[in-house]
């Protein structure tokens, strides 16, 4: 019986042997017969679907076909040689499926690194704080310039108060309201809204420039000072809308 693990042939077998219904280990004999019996249901003559039975007819064809190489090859090669070469296909697959989950482990840790906790985080800055050498204003910028930078999600939030807080004290100067802020008044005098959101802007990249330094020594400190900056603009967002309602509404 021919070796299903031949070179060209054992993954064509198998293929054919299904729409024939028969086993891949079939002798040729019962391929005739599961070929007439198929041939007598679905014989275009006899009422069946061409394209079925031009599908049974091929893979009739083919599976025969497929099977006599098999057979040339293996007498050539010889069974020992069909073995390697199936062992060195299996040997391909196992180092191409190890190289996609190494390619997957460095990715997991990729992004491990890119986002480390905060106490891991505090580990690796006070180590580096009691080791490294180099420059305390130097340290700060290889933090800034080679790693994602910590409270990113505090700042985000900060920033997104601070823009609610724009947004407010756009619509309450708009409805004739006068900026409390004496700093910000005198931009929004001299240069319109557009000078007073340059202002706030200016503020809100100042303050998280600075939560970002604090944090680099003490995350716990710029936690503290970022949160603090976001509860005391929300509190400002929460009076403008109180006066929108109160006084303009």
């Amino acid at each position: 019986m021919v070796n299903r693990q031949a070179r060209f042939g054992y993954k064509a077998l198998d293929q054919y042997a299904r729409i024939l219904d028969v086993s891949p280990q079939a002798t040729d004999e019962e391929i005739h017969r599961a070929y007439r019996k198929l041939a007598s249901t679905h014989h275009p003559d006899l009422g069946g679907n061409k394209d079925e039975f031009q599908k049974i007819q091929n893979a009739y064809e083919r599976l025969l076909s497929q099977r006599k190489e098999a057979e040339q090859e293996e007498r050539f090669y010889g069974a020992a040689a069909v073995a390697r070469q199936r062992n060195d296909e299996l040997r391909k697959e196992r180092l191409k499926k190890a190289a996609a989950e190494e390619a997957a482990r460095r990715t997991r840790q990729s992004n491990q690194a890119l986002n480390p906790s905060e106490e891991a985080f505090d580990r690796e800055q006070d180590a580096r704080t009691r080791h490294a050498a180099a420059p305390r204003q130097y340290r700060y910028a290889q933090n800034f310039m080679t790693r994602k930078l910590p409270l990113q999600d505090q700042t985000t939030m900060f920033i997104l108060i601070n823009t609610l807080d724009i947004f407010m004290t756009y619509v309450l100067i708009s409805l004739g309201a006068i900026e409390a802020n004496p700093i910000a008044n005198y931009f929004f005098r001299q240069y319109n809204f557009n000078g007073l959101i340059f202002f706030k802007l200016v503020i809100v990249a100042a303050v998280c420039v600075i939560t970002q330094i604090v944090a680099s020594t003490s995350i716990r400190k710029g936690k503290s000072l970022l949160n603090f900056g976001s509860l005391l603009v929300g509190s400002v967002v929460a009076y403008s809308c109180w006066l929108l309602v109160v006084k303009f509404l």
